[in-house]
């Protein structure tokens, strides 16, 4: 295995653990989701105690409307019943009849207004309520990822750290240093792959001659790309 091969190789490993760190960072973030169920869990109980209100509202004009209605049959059945001894008693009766009607119909609006206010806050209650179900089961499914993660990266940490340190030290001192050198100008991985005659980085194309150099050099020996300056690997089939 040449030199490159062997930093290529390990360089790999550490990418994906390190892409691992990036994505427990992100579900870091995701995680504050908990927060949003706390905000949309107090909008609930704000929509509840407003809709409170209104059952004890709707309850008050249910009864106010039996109690009209009761009225108004009482008054009806007297004046369908003549027990009105003068025509006074009868035109009064039947301005009140008149009053309870209107009180009536203005008494089943003001119900059919808070029934309708009482429907939508049990829209809104319930759009909220599958929200929180929906960001509960994004949280829970996160957390589990998180962990996932968390376990991975501890148990490869120390084992990479330590293998690219054996790697490193059955190369050629010269040919390390160099490394390590350019290794600081790409924290994440020095070292990119020949993509059908083309730098697996910036994709420029290498001249033929070029890529039959690195042939020749059969991976012990850094060559840099001319335009991102990371170390090319010829893989050789």
């Amino acid at each position: 295995m040449s030199y490159l091969e062997k930093l290529y190789e390990i360089e790999t490993k550490l990418t994906l653990t390190r892409e691992k760190e990036k994505r427990v960072k992100e579900i870091e973030e995701e995680l504050k989701i908990e927060d949003q169920i706390k905000t949309l869990s107090g909008e609930i109980d704000e929509i509840t105690l407003s809709k409170s209100g209104f059952v004890k509202r709707k309850n008050e004009i249910e009864r106010e409307i039996e109690e009209t209605e009761r009225e108004l049959r009482s008054i009806q059945n007297a004046i369908d019943s003549n027990q009105f001894k003068t025509q006074k008693e009868l035109k009064a009766a039947k301005k009140s009849e008149e009053n309870l009607t209107s009180r009536l119909e203005e008494l089943k609006k003001s119900l059919s207004f808070v029934e309708s206010e009482i429907s939508d806050k049990d829209k809104k209650i319930k759009e909220i309520s599958d929200n929180i179900i929906k960001l509960k089961n994004r949280y829970e499914s996160i957390q589990e990822e998180y962990k996932k993660l968390e376990k991975e990266i501890k148990e490869e940490k120390g084992t990479l750290d330590k293998e690219f340190e054996n790697v490193l030290s059955t190369l050629p001192l010269e040919f390390t240093r160099e490394y390590l050198s350019i290794r600081e100008d790409f924290p994440d991985g020095a070292i990119t792959e020949v993509d059908h005659g083309h730098c697996g980085n910036c994709g420029v194309k290498l001249p033929i001659e070029f890529v039959e150099f690195l042939k020749e050099t059969k991976g012990n020996k850094i060559l840099r790309c001319e335009i991102c300056g990371k170390i090319l690997y010829l893989k050789i089939e």
